[in-house]
This record gives C-alpha cells, structure tokens and sequence, in this order.
C-alpha cells in the first residue's frame, strides 16, 4: 500500500513496514524533443505486445499481462496513449498517459536508459494541450527519474510510503522506474 506520513504509525501497527519512498509530481510541463537518433519513438502497435509484456513484468516485479493488455493496449480510446521506445529491435522502454478528470496521469514509464524516459515523456507531454496539468508518481530512490521530472517544469506536491506487511521486500530494479503505474489502484 501506499500511505501518507500521517498515516504511518496506523499501518505499522496493522504490521506495515515502509519500503521506499513516491513523489507525485504536478504541472504544465515544458519539454524539449531531443531525443537520441539512436532510440525511435512511436504509438505502441501489437507487435510489441509480447516484447512488451516482458518488459513490464521485469519491472512491476509480477506478471500482470491481462491488466498490462488492457492498460497498454485499449480498443478504441481517446483517453489512453501508449508509446514505446526501441533501439534497433530491442524495447528499452514505454510510456502510458490518460486524461482524467483534471488532466493528464502519467504511468507506467518504464526504460532501461535515462535518455529513452526523457524521450517517452516528451513524446506524450508534447501530445496535450498546451498548460495542460500532468501527474507522474516517481520513486524517489531514482534520482535520474526525479531529476527529469523537475527539469520538465513539474513540481513535487505530495509524498507517499510505499508499504509491505510478511517482511519481505521485493526487489524491483528502481533505476528503471521512472513513473508508477498509478498510486490509486493500489
């Protein structure tokens, strides 16, 4: 789960323990596509569900294809763009955005490289209106991934402990996770 400072001692008397820390992120973003001519950008497409779907499982650290299908992949919607990045064949990396009720969520951004997430961020930050509002929780253990949301013009609003309870902590390849998924899934 993830839970507010205030709420804390709750969850740790109910057998929580903090694991990491999440940093919403908020703002009309200013971006720059310089994007490496070595990485390629573009809409997701079905070919890359099963390149996809691996790369998500690496870094959610559980297989959820069914959901990441429907989340990455939605028939027919204008609310939810996908894009990945690729260098030569391989997949170093996607994004997912979605309109919501004030703006727009970002999540998940996944990439092997800092310079594949900047590009993937831009692509779809440059693909809204403009002032636009645009959210993105980022794990606060990756520097890189706080780094690029600030240079975007976005400003830290809230923070959240992600929390475990059975004392064993995944172990999830934080340098790759540049947004969440999304916080209010759970």
């Amino acid at each position: 789960l993830d839970a507010v400072s205030a709420q804390l001692e709750r969850y740790k008397l109910s057998g929580f323990q903090p694991h990491g820390q999440t940093v919403r992120f908020s703002g009309a973003p200013v971006v720059e596509n310089s994007v490496s001519d070595s990485i390629v950008i573009r809409s997701v497409e079905p070919r890359d569900e099963s390149l996809l779907l691996s790369f998500d499982q690496e870094c959610f650290g559980a297989q959820r294809d069914a959901f990441t299908r429907e989340w990455v992949f939605p028939a027919f919607s204008d609310k939810r763009t996908s894009k990945v990045a690729y260098v030569g064949e391989e997949l170093v990396g996607y994004i997912t955005i979605r309109r919501c009720h004030t703006g727009y969520k970002i999540g998940p951004l996944f990439s092997y490289s800092v310079h594949a997430a900047q590009g993937l961020l831009a692509s779809v930050c440059s693909s809204v209106p403009a002032a636009s509002t645009v959210i993105i929780d980022v794990p606060a253990a990756n520097t890189a991934a706080v780094s690029i949301a600030l240079q975007c013009g976005l400003s830290p609003v809230s923070e959240t402990s992600r929390m475990y309870s059975g004392g064993a902590f995944p172990k999830l390849p934080t340098d790759r996770i540049f947004g969440f998924t999304t916080l209010e899934l759970g």
